[in-house]
């Protein structure tokens, strides 16, 4: 198997995440098994599965309030990329925990395995974010100078 590369900027976010109270060389172990398991259960290179299922779980768009007067509008708003990488990482996590069974490594590739296949709940979870921000898209206002 070949070892991705340690300067990855993905593989570090999702490291940067798994890491709880300063114990990163043990979230770097649970990177390296998740990534194990995906090239177990496919046989093929692990870091193009891992990246496309974080991308593909990945929203464009959130909902934020915005209160204008008595009325509070909810206005669609674009993300920059980490930022929807960090949510595409996070609910992959969450929805993972929700798993019964196997190793908290093993669930999170099972997991991304289901996204690529497109039956995972994370992919309804980011079509009903992208439905929201479409049904609310009158409430931009464009800024002329």
């Amino acid at each position: 198997m070949i070892i991705p590369p340690a300067e990855d900027p993905m593989l570090q976010l999702f490291t940067n995440m798994f890491t709880r109270k300063g114990h990163r060389q043990k979230a770097q172990r649970m990177t390296s098994r998740v990534l194990l398991y995906l090239h177990t259960f496919t046989r093929a290179p692990p870091l193009p599965l891992f990246r496309q299922a974080v991308l593909d779980a990945a929203p464009a768009t959130k909902c934020a309030s915005v209160r204008s007067g008595p009325k509070i509008i909810i206005t669609p708003k674009a993300l920059p990329e980490k930022t929807r990488i960090h949510l595409a990482i996070g609910a992959i996590m969450k929805q993972a925990t929700k798993r019964g069974g196997q190793q908290i490594e093993e669930k999170i590739a099972r997991e991304m395995l289901d996204i690529l296949k497109g039956d995972s709940e994370v992919l309804k979870i980011k079509d009903r974010l992208h439905k929201e921000a479409f049904a609310n898209r009158s409430a931009i206002r464009i800024r002329r100078s």
